[in-house]
């Protein structure tokens, strides 16, 4: 969670061509702390038992899919999300919900299946898609976040290395150089705010560790961040090196920010 909203302040100063969309960033970041008393019921039915044996199977604690979840609180803060904007397609979203023509629960289920919004809105327009699908893992994202915090020490003495986060199963975006560790590398997941270590110099997708396999690119002169990519499994990962950043860095904005590495990293053929 962002624990100063102040450095929104300072995100919108330094990237004022992301303006419009972090203004909406620190809306959703409010609601969330002004809604936090009720985000502490634990929606999932998990045993630590049942979480140990998922750990060593190698599956994440929660498969959003297909487990069962209360959807209860989170389909009340979705609601509520979809106010912050005025875009017709979130109206008009919000609507559909509370007429029943479409089902919350089976939104998030798809959507954790690469469901694209576009899907939802029957629209064409990436901006629409990012909001509405950033408004829906927002809407898990305290509650995911409540799990974490409960397992993190489990998850710990798993020594996890995957790609994907092992408490819910996204598939990470982020991964970090830690200024205080000398640069070990970290993974990090958006949609629950685990951090977990991993070798730097291997595909956290494939485990290739094949050098001339691997490989990363800055853009222009900016050395704070890059792509990562492996030409064995065409994956990549955006890297933030925060040993060459002043200041606080928040993972959830800056994972936010860095949308364009995104698309050169698509429009390079890597996914």
């Amino acid at each position: 969670m962002v624990k100063n909203l102040a450095i929104i302040d300072t995100y919108l100063k330094s990237y004022p061509h992301y303006s419009e969309f972090l203004a909406i960033v620190k809306d959703v970041f409010m609601l969330r702390q002004k809604t936090a008393p009720w985000h502490k019921e634990n929606i999932f039915s998990l045993e630590t038992a049942a979480a140990v044996e998922r750990l060593s199977e190698g599956k994440s604690l929660v498969d959003i899919s297909r487990d069962t979840f209360n959807p209860v609180l989170p389909r009340q803060y979705f609601l509520d999300l979809l106010k912050i904007t005025k875009q017709p397609p979130a109206e008009d979203l919000r609507d559909k919900l509370l007429t029943g023509e479409l089902n919350y629960e089976t939104l998030v289920r798809e959507s954790s299946t690469a469901y694209r919004a576009t899907h939802i809105t029957g629209e064409e327009d990436d901006e629409v898609y990012d909001l509405l699908d950033f408004l829906l893992q927002e809407s898990m994202h305290p509650f995911f976040a409540l799990l974490s915090e409960e397992f993190k020490g489990l998850v710990a003495n798993s020594e996890w290395s995957r790609g994907r986060c092992p408490v819910c199963g996204r598939e990470t975006a982020l991964s970090f150089l830690s200024s205080e560790e000398e640069g070990r590398r970290y993974l990090f997941c958006s949609q629950c705010g685990l951090e977990w270590p991993v070798k730097r110099l291997k595909c956290p997708f494939c485990g290739n560790e094949e050098q001339k396999q691997l490989g990363f690119f800055t853009v222009g002169d900016d050395e704070k961040y890059r792509v990562d990519f492996c030409h064995q499994c065409k994956k990549y990962i955006k890297t933030i090196d925060t040993r060459k950043i002043s200041g606080e860095v928040d993972l959830e904005v800056e994972n936010l920010i860095t949308l364009h590495l995104d698309i050169l990293a698509r429009q390079e053929g890597y996914f």
